[in-house]
């Protein structure tokens, strides 16, 4: 694991609980979408589970967005931004 992924990491966590907070998804329904327990998921949006490929794939289309973008996010590269009545998550460039 090299130094960005490092500090990515903890961040990638906050960034899939700031995601599925925005979506309105609770804690159980994101778990079911993912496979994993709802204490898995804890357990991930604060960063003590070790990212897989396969999970940030998992997590990536249970939110509706790519694994590209959530690491966007996680680095700051762009916010989350929901606009209107729409519950997507929309990129804007910071």
């Amino acid at each position: 694991m090299d130094s960005t992924e490092k500090k990515l990491y903890p961040l990638l966590g906050e960034t899939i609980r700031q995601c599925r907070l925005y979506l309105e998804i609770s804690i159980s329904e994101f778990a079911c979408k993912i496979g994993r327990p709802p204490s898995f998921v804890r357990q991930l949006e604060q960063s003590q589970i070790e990212f897989s490929l396969g999970l940030l794939k998992d997590c990536a289309k249970a939110l509706d967005i790519s694994v590209e973008e959530l690491f966007e996010f996680a680095s700051g590269e762009c916010e989350l931004v929901v606009m209107g009545d729409t519950a997507g998550l929309l990129a804007e460039a910071v």
